[in-house]
C-alpha cells in the first residue's frame, strides 16, 4: 500500500516537472489561454466577492471601534461636566469661606459652612447633629444674621428667619435699644422704642446680644420708614435686610 502511494506521489511530481517545463517553452498556450478564458469571469467574481466582503469587514470594525469611541468620549464629557460643577461649588465655598473670614465685625471661632437646601418659612440647611451643630445656635452669611436653629436632626437643620412672627430678636439701632419681630412673614419690626430716643431711616440694626441667644453685633437691617407705635408710648420702625434669604446658596452656623 505504501509502496503504491510512494509511486503515485512520484508520478505526479514527474508530470508537474513535465508541464513546469512545457509551459516555460511556451507549449501549453494553445491549450491554457482558451481555459483562462473561460475561467476569467469566475476569478474576477471571486476577486470582487474577496474585495467586497474585506471592505464590509472593514467598515464593520471600523463603526464598531468608532462607537466605542464615541461612548467613550461622551463618557469623558460627562465626567469633565461634572468636575467642573464639583470645581465650580468647592470655588463658591471657598469664596465665601475667604470673605466670611474677612469680615471684622464677627470674632467667631468655630463656623460650620451649610449649604442651603430650601426656603420657606424657614431656611432649610445642609448640617445637623452630625457636623456639630445644635438647637439654638446663630446662622450667618457674613457679618449679617439668618437666624438661629430651631429644629435639628442628624443631617438638617431649620433656621427660623427675622421675618418669622415668631421670632424675637433683642436688637439695637446705635445706643437705642429695641426689640426686633417677624411679619407676616415677610417683613421685619422693631419695636419698643421711646418717642424720645432718635431714630432715622438708613440706620442701622443690629443684634445686641441682650437674651435669645444671637450672637451680638450682627446686622439685621436698615430702617426703611419710622412709625409711631400702636399705644403712643413707643414707636416702632420697618426694617429691611440687606440679604435676600431666598438667594442665599450657603450659610454659617456659629458652632461657638
Amino acid at each position: 500500500m505504501k509502496q503504491a502511494q510512494a509511486k503515485t506521489l512520484l508520478i505526479l511530481i514527474i508530470l508537474s516537472l513535465i508541464l513546469m517545463f512545457l509551459d516555460s517553452k511556451k507549449v501549453l498556450d494553445p491549450v491554457k489561454n482558451p481555459i483562462q478564458t473561460v475561467l476569467a469571469p469566475a476569478q474576477y467574481f471571486l476577486y470582487k466577492t474577496k474585495i467586497s466582503v474585506r471592505d464590509a469587514f472593514s467598515f464593520i470594525t471600523f463603526w464598531k471601534s468608532g462607537e466605542a469611541r464615541i461612548k467613550y468620549l461622551e463618557l469623558r464629557i460627562a465626567e469633565l461636566a461634572e468636575a467642573k460643577n464639583r470645581v465650580a461649588v468647592l470655588e463658591n465655598e471657598n469664596r465665601e469661606l475667604r470673605a466670611q473670614l474677612g469680615v471684622t465685625a464677627l470674632k467667631l471661632k468655630n463656623q460650620i459652612p451649610a449649604v442651603v437646601l430650601g426656603t420657606g418659612r424657614f431656611l432649610e440647611i445642609g448640617v445637623g447633629t452630625d457636623q456639630g451643630a445644635k438647637l439654638g445656635q446663630t446662622v450667618v452669611y457674613r457679618d449679617n444674621l439668618v437666624g438661629k436653629i430651631i429644629k435639628i436632626s442628624s443631617q438638617i437643620s431649620f433656621v427660623q428667619l427675622p421675618t418669622d412672627p415668631e421670632a424675637r430678636i433683642a436688637a439695637k439701632v446705635g445706643v437705642v435699644r429695641g426689640l426686633v419681630k417677624g411679619e407676616f412673614n415677610s417683613a421685619i419690626i422693631i419695636s419698643q422704642i421711646a418717642q424720645n430716643e432718635e431714630i432715622r431711616p438708613e440706620d442701622l440694626v443690629l443684634t445686641s446680644g441682650e437674651g435669645g441667644g444671637y450672637w451680638p453685633g450682627l446686622t439685621i437691617g436698615r430702617i426703611v420708614i419710622v412709625k409711631p407705635g400702636q399705644n403712643g408710648i413707643f414707636k416702632e420702625a420697618e426694617v429691611a435686610p440687606l440679604i435676600d434669604y431666598s438667594k442665599l446658596e450657603i450659610v454659617y452656623v456659629n458652632a461657638d
